[in-house]
């Protein structure tokens, strides 16, 4: 699939969108799990991911434990689709490649069964404080070439804690 990071207007048989998803879910636990090796590793399934399914991953950032993806897709995509397909992914890919962690969680998930999903207008619409910086700076690792941090969209009570229920 093309690259949407330009603002373009996609088009496709019987429809035109310019879709873009922040989705944010953390760590079972809110365990502080996703160090650089962890990090490394979500970015490269992240690339498969993109080439395997109709997502485009326009950025992707990570503090101890939370992941911050911006990414794109076709409308007949769900976000809990996306949600579904990079969660069990990268779960399956980590505990794989890093078994250490799989013990830490005592042989569970690793992440949380809930997570934040808003639109957002593209990448140079998102992330800055109003004091102009980012927090988790030095942990942020980008798929695009944008300067902008994530952390500011989400809201304070997701980051305290707060309850995932649908009801």
């Amino acid at each position: 699939m093309a690259d949407q990071r330009d603002g373009a207007v996609r088009k496709g048989a019987h429809c035109a969108w310019q879709i873009h998803y922040h989705i944010v879910f953390p760590v079972k636990y809110r365990k502080a799990l996703l160090d650089e090796a962890v990090t490394t590793i979500i970015q490269e399934t992240a690339a498969e991911i993109a080439e395997r399914f109709p997502i485009e991953m326009e950025g992707i950032g990570t503090d101890k434990n939370y992941i911050y993806l911006l990414c794109s897709a076709h409308p007949k995509v769900a976000p809990g689709r996306i949600v579904q397909i990079f969660k069990s992914l990268t779960a399956r890919e980590i505990f794989r490649r890093k078994p250490a962690v799989k013990r830490v969680l005592w042989g569970g998930e690793l992440w949380h069964d809930g997570y934040l999903c808003g639109h957002s207008r593209g990448t140079g619409q998102i992330g800055r404080r109003s004091n102009g910086r980012c927090s988790g700076k030095d942990s942020l690792e980008k798929i695009s070439g944008s300067s902008e941090c994530f952390s500011s969209v989400i809201p304070r009570s997701f980051m305290r804690g707060a309850s995932f229920g649908t009801g």
